[in-house]
């Protein structure tokens, strides 16, 4: 069977001598393992479609009873380039891309996941808004079922709370306030962290870079 849809590049490893394997999500499939055969070679193709953060439109090859599929071939959509010239924006990017993994089962189609993650991607890419990565937290829990819409929040953060939940249409009237983004971001990492099993590979990642910033700063 052969499937066309689109996806993101959610996580990728080596596999074998020139094969690599990568987590897709998917319009169509939802979350899928593929192979893309042969891309290590030095005449390789699809190499740049196996790249964490690419958007591309995907032709899969599946057979009956296999839970990975083979991309075949495809068209590139976006690649965020964006994200990618500076360490900071990408470790940003793949922990969008770690969070909506950790938290979503394998071949459980969900257009909204899909959506959200290419809106998130391009907002956070284009820097529209501070409150990106907090409402994409936020929504990601309510579409894999642990909304946090109705939880108790103070007076002073309801009204930016239901802002959060409604996406970048909500964000307007918002503003630049680091210090609220960093109070709601705190407490949507704590709810996110409750339905993982260990903490985000990204996260830790992102933590040793502070570290080591902050030492080469009092050095």
């Amino acid at each position: 069977m052969t499937i066309v849809t689109a996806g993101v590049v959610l996580v990728r490893r080596r596999w074998r001598e020139t094969d690599r394997l990568a987590t897709l999500y998917t319009e169509r499939l939802g979350k899928v393992a593929a192979r893309f055969p042969g891309v290590d070679k030095p005449a390789g193709k699809l190499k740049a479609f196996s790249e964490p953060l690419v958007h591309a439109e995907f032709r899969l090859y599946g057979r009956v009873g296999r839970d990975m599929v083979t991309v075949t071939g495809g068209r590139l959509i976006d690649t965020h380039p964006g994200l990618r010239e500076d360490l900071d924006s990408t470790v940003r990017g793949l922990r969008m891309c770690e969070l909506l993994n950790r938290l979503t089962p394998e071949r459980s189609a969900n257009p909204e996941k899909y959506r959200l993650l290419v809106e998130a991607l391009t907002l956070l890419e284009h820097r529209v808004s501070p409150w990106t990565e907090v409402s994409f937290g936020l929504r990601l829990l309510e579409a894999a079922g642990f909304g946090l819409e109705l939880s108790p929040v103070a007076d002073e953060h309801r009204e930016t709370w239901e802002a959060l939940h409604k996406g970048p249409e909500g964000w307007a009237r918002l503003g630049d306030d680091p210090a609220r983004v960093g109070r709601l971001t705190d407490f949507v990492d704590r709810a996110l962290h409750v339905h993982l099993d260990a903490p985000l590979k990204t996260s830790l990642f992102g933590e040793s870079l502070a570290r080591a910033s902050a030492q080469r700063v009092h050095a």
